[in-house]
């Protein structure tokens, strides 16, 4: 008789090779999702249905943005187990290749009170980068409010596109900077590429580690 952790054991590499025939050998291999954004010169096999939908999925938030309609299973969150799951299965597409060293960042906002508070409470520095002035506050703690989120390892493209003014509403528009080694990635950032049609090397990837350690990064012209 096998005990109750065997059998939990089997359940989960059970589950996990269920997972896996619901994709197939090559993650979008089909000429409706690989081929289509040129991640493959012809057709490997045929995309499975359960391929087909995370591939309009992705396909969808890539290039229009998570939406408060997407939720339920076309919520990107509602796939984190199935990453998890054959994250390892498909690397060529699935692993991130960003080195644990490696900073990453992500645009967000933040309050005013939120910001005086912890002033109050965190150590900062003032530090210079690209040639501009920022603020920096040590060591918090960073929670988003979807289970993956989106991250780049260029600073100068999460600056631009998404801390360079004041947001909605008078909240500041900052950066926060976590290192790669204490998130878990996916997503080849060549594949996200070719999936948004970008041809500006944004450098897209997916965190789903959360919370999870930061620094906040702020324009000191906030402050001027």
């Amino acid at each position: 008789m096998i005990t109750f952790e065997e059998k939990l054991r089997l359940q989960k590499l059970a589950g996990i090779i269920l997972e896996n025939k619901k994709y197939g050998e090559y993650l979008f291999g089909g000429k409706n999702s690989g081929v289509k954004i040129d991640w493959y010169d012809e057709e490997k096999e045929p995309d499975t249905p359960a391929e087909k939908k995370l591939f309009d999925l992705l396909y969808n938030y890539v290039n229009v943005g998570p939406t408060d309609d997407n939720k339920g299973e076309w919520s990107l969150d509602s796939y984190y187990n199935v990453f998890q799951n054959v994250k390892k299965d498909y690397p060529e597409i699935l692993n991130s290749n960003i080195p644990n060293n490696k900073p990453i960042y992500r645009g967000t906002s933040i309050s005013p009170n939120k910001l005086n508070e912890l002033f109050k409470t965190h150590k900062m520095i003032k530090s210079t980068i690209d040639g501009k002035e920022y603020i920096i506050i040590l060591d918090t703690i960073y929670s988003s409010r979807r289970k993956i989120s989106s991250w780049t390892p260029n600073f100068k493209i999460a600056f631009e596109n998404f801390a360079h003014d004041i947001w909605r509403e008078g909240n500041y528009g900052v950066i926060i900077k976590a290192i790669a080694g204490n998130a878990e990635l996916i997503f080849n950032p060549l594949f996200i590429n070719k999936l948004s049609g970008n041809t500006f090397n944004e450098t897209e990837i997916f965190n789903m580690t959360n919370p999870i350690k930061v620094d906040i990064i702020i324009s000191i012209k906030y402050f001027q």
